[in-house]
């Protein structure tokens, strides 16, 4: 019937990995929204499901960068860099022990999967792309975590998060991600400086009493905005702090220099601080006891 020596058993045993692939990937996908919403015990037990190492590693991972984004958010910077520092340590060690994508991959196989020798039966390799946006994620909280204590009088702790920051740039730049072209990947040098930048303003500008619709202080500033990142860094600190006319300012800063510095990069992107701006500025605007907007 299936012109093929065992054709019923080889579909047989084909149909029964795609089932058992497709309710592993459901357990995978569970932990992970699991992870990002914060219920770190259900997130656990689905990735616990799946008998492979990868997906308690990626769970564990999602579960301390969720704390760490609460841990900013509460300011609290030194749980933050706690939790971080955890991140790469399990980061490295799945790389370590084949859990992870080997970040050589990517310039050595050009962000391919490779089923035979021959380029043309190659695959992408959707594993990179979740490596890349998780590093990028790391530095993104490295650089929020970086930009809280800027303004405060905890200098050793400032140091040590730039420090941690520079040595994991350093270790991801090596594999050149953003060199290659199949891969849309930032240069961890660029975001590492851009963090640089922004800590250093923030700290002259709490020096300098941090008055709240003080356009006038960040002109002299302006030439350190030269990334994405760097507008969203600063603009997310002055609407932490209710700045909406500075914040504004600064958009408007941003989309003046959209020929030079993109609208949008990585997790930095101005239409979504543009529409925060705008909910922030009509909440404010709400009297007391009025609904809020859904």
């Amino acid at each position: 019937e299936r012109r093929q020596p065992l054709g019923c058993a080889r579909q047989h045993l084909n149909a029964q990995l795609a089932r058992r692939r497709a309710a592993q990937l459901e357990h995978v996908q569970l932990a992970k929204i699991f992870a990002r919403m914060g219920y770190t015990e259900a997130a656990k037990q689905e990735a616990n499901i799946v008998p492979t190492p990868s997906a308690r590693m990626l769970c564990r991972i999602d579960c301390r960068i969720t704390a760490t984004q609460a841990a900013i958010s509460q300011r609290r910077p030194e749980r933050a860099v706690k939790l971080l520092s955890e991140v790469a340590e399990i980061l490295h060690r799945g790389i370590d022990c084949g859990a992870l994508v080997d970040p050589w991959n990517i310039l050595g196989f050009d962000g391919q999967f490779s089923l035979f020798p021959a380029t043309e039966n190659s695959v992408h390799d959707h594993r990179i792309d979740e490596l890349i946006t998780l590093m990028e994620e790391v530095f993104g909280l490295y650089s929020r975590a970086w930009a809280e204590t800027a303004g405060g009088d905890n200098a050793e702790l400032a140091e040590q998060i730039a420090n941690d920051y520079r040595s994991l740039a350093n270790w991801w730049r090596q594999f050149a991600a953003h060199e290659v072209s199949n891969v849309e990947a930032i240069d961890a040098f660029d975001a590492y400086n851009a963090a640089e930048h922004v800590a250093r303003a923030l700290k002259l500008w709490h020096a300098g009493g941090a008055a709240v619709g003080d356009i006038s202080f960040w002109a002299p500033h302006a030439q350190m905005f030269d990334s994405a990142q760097a507008y969203a860094l600063v603009i997310e600190a002055l609407l932490d702090q209710s700045d909406h006319v500075a914040a504004l300012g600064l958009l408007v800063h941003w989309l003046s220099e959209a020929e030079r510095v993109p609208l949008e990069q990585g997790d930095s992107s101005f239409y979504r601080l543009t529409e925060r701006w705008l909910l922030d500025v009509r909440r404010s605007d709400m009297p007391g006891d009025a609904e809020p907007l859904a």
